[in-house]
């Protein structure tokens, strides 16, 4: 990042097109140029796509096919850096950092029995976005096997055992694998909620996807105050107080998008329920129009008639998730 802050000075008030053509050189320069803020990252893909000859793509604003994920294994995404987009015309588009490689595209080609058609990406969001697009139960499963495998809670850890001891179990890097791939299959299933709730034996998560509740997985109690507490310690929340409510907000950066969070926790017979609203998504949705909301007739009527009106308020109400910011 010093090479980002001495160019600092030197793009101020500068033609980007100057600046390309004089200090673009490296990739990963041009994507620290990004990331730090000063270049907007439209402007840059598209300045890099006409140097190398092939179509930039956002990949946070776009939405990615799930029968393209399929068509290729998370290793060979995860060692090439190669994100399936979409099939069309029995061709697989595929987003990489240098689509020029044309030996890469060629071996894709051979792997999934069709032509290949490849597109720009920013290094970082290709990977971030592997990340949550091969997120998958059996990831979850492995990140909470690698967690409950510490040996750190046979004992039974709550946050008695003090606050330095339970921020050190949270911090370890099997728990913070663990509350990632939860947060990463979250985003993969367009949840809006988080819900983590102790019992008297086992914590069960679940997800709130389209207003309704599904049950996700379940683990040992034991480990539940390392999670919530992992989940305080990204909100810079007081971890060794879990007798009051507590609520906070955090930020997770996915390449050079970030992905925001609210935090809330209330204390229970068995620990501290936990629930996190995501409050952000990886791709663009659609808007829908009114037309297309599925509306009865005799709301959708007097809406309309309000909506003209040149004054006035018109309220919203629902339960969490029923789609009243849409």
């Amino acid at each position: 990042m010093a090479a980002v802050r001495g160019l600092r000075s030197f793009t101020h008030g500068c033609d980007l097109e100057a600046v390309a053509a004089t200090v673009l050189g490296p990739l990963e320069l041009l994507e620290q140029l990004v990331s730090g803020g000063l270049v907007d990252k439209s402007e840059a893909g598209r300045l890099w796509s006409k140097q190398i000859g092939f179509a930039f793509v956002d990949l946070f604003a776009i939405s990615i096919a799930d029968d393209a994920i399929a068509i290729l294994p998370a290793e060979i995404t995860t060692k090439t850096g190669v994100l399936p987009l979409r099939i069309m015309d029995e061709t697989l588009t595929v987003a990489l950092a240098h689509p020029e490689d044309q030996a890469l595209v060629r071996r894709l080609s051979h792997i999934v029995k069709m032509p290949i058609s490849p597109v720009f990406a920013f290094a970082g969001d290709l990977s971030a976005q592997i990340r949550v697009h091969y997120s998958t139960e059996e990831s979850l499963d492995a990140a909470l096997h690698a967690a409950e495998g510490l040996g750190l809670f046979t004992a039974g850890v709550d946050l008695t055992v003090g606050g330095k001891e339970i921020a050190r179990m949270a911090e370890s890097e099997q728990v913070v694998q663990f509350t990632n791939a939860l947060i990463y299959f979250a985003l993969r299933r367009e949840a809006s909620d988080i819900h983590i709730e102790p019992r008297e034996k086992e914590s069960h998560v679940r997800y709130r996807i389209d207003g309704k509740l599904h049950d996700v997985l379940t683990f040992s109690r034991k480990l539940h105050a390392s999670v919530s507490t992992r989940f305080k310690i990204l909100c810079q929340l007081d971890i060794t107080e879990s007798r009051f409510p507590a609520d906070g907000r955090f930020s997770l950066p996915l390449g050079s998008a970030s992905i925001d969070f609210r935090f809330s926790s209330i204390p229970s017979q068995y620990g501290e329920k936990v629930v996190v609203r995501i409050l952000g998504s990886t791709a663009r949705k659609s808007l829908l129009s009114l037309d297309k909301m599925m509306i009865s007739q005799s709301v959708l009527v007097p809406l309309r008639r309000m909506l003209k009106s040149p004054s006035g308020i018109i309220l919203v109400t629902g339960p969490t998730g029923s789609g009243k910011t849409t």
